[in-house]
């Protein structure tokens, strides 16, 4: 109780302030308050408030239920992972330096930097007095580097400051003091002879890092074809001052993004570039012996940094745009601005004579300057550009569809391609948004991508080939965007299924008037999304036959489901030998009314005819009918990871896809099948899968389907000849090699880059 009176304690307060004092002298952070429903609810009203147009384009009745239900039904665990990959909080304001506010107190600091016998990185800071602001960066390294063994090389280029005693304050740090003062490019060559890492990372004193910089920075060095890389570099203010840099025809160099929105898609998303900034270049050491260094035509500073990246680029390496790493640049510190006095002058002297030394490869890649900088900010020219949009930031853990489109993204981008990608609701689903900007795709998320989409298709509709549109209901909200633009650039409709036919079955199963109606709704809604679009795709031949009766046979094609990157089906080996497996997202009908007729109409027959069968029901969403179904030889799982499925496919003996209606290829089918399952399905569930026969079991009704189970789980024989035909059946209809052709079949700019491909695949 609380007693209300001034300066009076009830037990509870008392018992409060015990506990706190306890957090306190220990140093143990207190429990966090459980979230709540009502503060998540918050959480979206919040979301939609900063976000209002993105919110405004994402709307509909459909969703606001869906919403509904999820809060209802979800509990609060489940809920919070829902409402935090859609409705992330504001973004996170980073903490900004200003090196004209340094507390004096640097002057005293003492720091301790790690040993490690063998670096994996060299971090080599150049230093010429300003003491403060060295020990500033010096801090914010020693704070905000974890995870990777590194060194610290301070080149000290004859300071007369405390710079000359710095090793009295920080220790673990290697000092390499010049005699003379040799200015920024000589000290750095000099410096870097004493570096033992793989990787040398360049660093002025003018910066401060942010927290997992340096392990983020190196990720890119995974791909043997990068030999530079950089971070994205900001104000003191919190403004970008680069997301990689450009150089123009002429010799002069753009900082990309310089002033704008740090947050903006733009700036977001890993990419090749012409260069970057020598504030913080990062460079493989092999790479730099190879090249002796920064050419030291460009002493005493500018230009070294492009020079790098240019020579790197001759022998053969890219330069790669990082912007998961942030990295602070107090500009003009060191150097001041004035490129008429001091060293700044430099950066005009030394224009001309990069200019000199690349003419050739500038006049041959590069565009006039200011011209064209969509292509020239990642080094796209020539590239086949596409801009994909579909419903969400695909999940390709949780539906078959999403998996199919991240499948496609990943194919283009081998095939060299240029990719843009826009979910119609524009939310940053996490971490899918940043395994895809990671990957290479610009992710037009966003509520300045929702309020300047019109603007941003003017803009951007040059530079695209391409766009391919996914969903008739996603297709109904941008083709009215789409058809005002000037040159509007080729539509490829991708229906995933027909929604109309899948519809009507679900009416000739149900005998609901209301889904016939639905179904008609639908095909006129269908039909009408592809008469205005150019090409229109389906993974199935049977929904082609079918569209075939109302729309030109030369808009109409066909592509496989899946684009599988097939190396070997894992053997057949089973650790609960009378397991079923049935996979499917539980938001799509056909999946709820499948996982009720296998519960309630074929495991009765097992249960008489097996000594122990158990089915485990996987997937996303399962709704109250489904969990109901839960018993002692029934499991609903709800949503698992991709690893916990893989573990559950691995125990369990056989897969069914128990589907009575439904439209279009069915990915669970195509799953088990890549999992070496054999695997038991209706002819909804076969449907449209090219000799289906062959790799599958197919039943028209209960009885039959209990019948196959029971065969397959007692028949090695017969199991083993259709196993044995699993890997070539997957690498003809549905592996990246049958996927890139079936894409290049229509597009000449694909067919080289096809061959290539298919080439490396083999």
């Amino acid at each position: 109780m609380i007693t209300g009176q001034r300066g009076k304690n009830s037990a509870y307060e008392d018992l409060l302030e015990h506990a706190h004092a306890h957090y306190a002298e220990f140093e143990i952070p207190p429990p966090e308050a459980p979230v709540t429903k009502l503060r998540m609810a918050n959480d979206v009203v919040r979301y939609v408030f900063r976000n209002p147009a993105g919110s405004a384009r994402s709307f509909s009745w459909a969703r606001l239920r869906r919403a509904a239900q999820v809060f209802s039904r979800s509990s609060p665990e489940d809920l919070a992972v829902w409402v935090k990959s859609r409705f992330p909080g504001s973004e996170v304001q980073l903490e900004a330096f200003d090196p004209a506010t340094l507390s004096p107190e640097l002057d005293f600091l003492q720091l301790q930097f790690p040993s490690h016998a063998e670096p994996e990185v060299s971090i080599i800071i150049p230093v010429y007095n300003d003491y403060r602001v060295t020990m500033n960066c010096l801090q914010s390294v020693a704070q905000r580097t974890s995870s990777v063994a590194y060194e610290v090389i301070l080149a000290d280029d004859n300071s007369d400051d405390l710079t000359a005693t710095i090793s009295e304050r920080v220790s673990g740090i290697r000092v390499v003091r010049s005699a003379t003062n040799l200015r920024f490019l000589r000290n750095c060559n000099r410096a870097a002879e004493h570096a033992r890492g793989s990787v040398l990372v360049f660093l002025n004193n003018d910066t401060a890092v942010t927290e997992g910089w340096l392990a983020r920075l190196l990720e890119p060095f995974e791909d043997p074809t990068v030999g530079t890389a950089g971070p994205k570099l900001l104000f003191a203010d919190g403004s970008l001052q680069e997301a990689g840099g450009i150089v123009w025809e002429d010799a002069s160099g753009w900082n990309f993004g310089r002033g704008d929105d740090p947050e903006k898609p733009a700036y977001c998303y890993r990419k090749e570039v012409d260069y970057v900034s020598g504030a913080c270049l990062a460079v493989r050491s092999e790479l730099w012996t190879e090249l002796a260094g920064f050419d030291e035509r460009f002493a005493p500073a500018y230009y070294e940094d492009a020079d790098l990246c240019f020579a790197a680029r001759q022998r053969g390496y890219r330069c790669i745009y990082q912007p998961d790493s942030v990295v602070f640049h107090f500009e003009g510190v060191s150097n001041g601005t004035d490129l008429s006095s001091g060293i700044k002058q430099h950066q005009v002297t030394n224009q001309r004579v990069f200019r000199d030394k690349w003419s050739s490869l500038l006049a041959s890649e590069h565009f006039p300057n200011a011209e064209h900088v969509v292509h020239a900010r990642d080094r796209s020219k020539g590239r086949y550009s596409v801009l994909i949009i579909d419903h969400y930031i695909p999940h390709p853990d949780k539906d078959a569809g999403s998996r199919s489109t991240f499948m496609y993204i990943e194919l283009l981008l081998a095939l060299g391609c240029r990719v843009q990608f826009m979910g119609a609701n524009f939310f940053p689903h996490e971490p899918y948004t940043s395994q895809l900007q990671a990957m290479g795709v610009e992710v037009l998320v966003g509520e300045y991508i929702a309020r300047n989409l019109d603007g941003w298709l003017r803009e951007h509709a040059p530079y695209i080939d391409e766009i391919f549109l996914h969903r008739p209901h996603v297709a109904e909200q941008f083709l009215p965007d789409l058809r005002k633009l000037p040159n509007r650039p080729p539509i490829s409709f991708i229906g995933h299924d027909l929604h109309y036919l899948r519809l009507r079955r679900q009416a000739e199963l149900t005998r609901d008037d209301s889904d016939f109606q639905e179904s008609q709704r639908w095909e006129r809604r269908e039909l009408a999304v592809i008469d205005q679009v150019d090409k229109a795709y389906y993974f199935s031949q049977v929904e082609l036959d079918e569209l075939a009766q109302q729309v030109p046979a030369e808009k109409l094609r066909k592509i496989p489901l899946y684009a599988t990157s097939v190396s070997e089906v894992p053997s057949y080996t089973p650790t609960q030998e009378q397991s079923l497996i049935f996979v499917g997202g539980y938001n799509h009908p056909p999946n709820v009314d499948a996982a009720d007729w296998l519960v309630k109409d074929i495991m009765p027959a097992l249960r008489e005819r097996l000594d122990s069968p158990h089915l485990h029901l996987v997937g996303s969403n399962p709704p109250e009918a489904v969990q109901g179904l839960a018993c002692s030889d029934v499991t609903v799982h709800g949503y698992l990871s991709d690893a916990e499925l893989d573990q559950l496919y691995r125990e369990a003996a056989i897969a069914v896809v128990p589907l009575r209606f439904g439209a279009g290829v069915k990915g669970k089918v195509i799953e088990a099948i890549a999992q070496g399952l054999p695997l038991v399905t209706t002819t909804i569930g076969a449907e449209g899968i090219p000799a289906a026969a062959d790799v599958m079991w197919i039943a028209g009704n209960a009885k039959t389907f209990s019948d196959l189970i029971c065969t397959i789980l007692n028949s090695d024989e017969k199991r083993k000849e259709k196993l044995s035909r699993y890997q070539s059946w997957l690498e003809e209809h549905f592996s990246r090699r049958a996927a890139s052709l079936a894409l290049a079949a229509d597009r000449p700019d694909l067919r080289q880059a096809t061959e290539e491909l298919l080439n490396r695949d083999r």
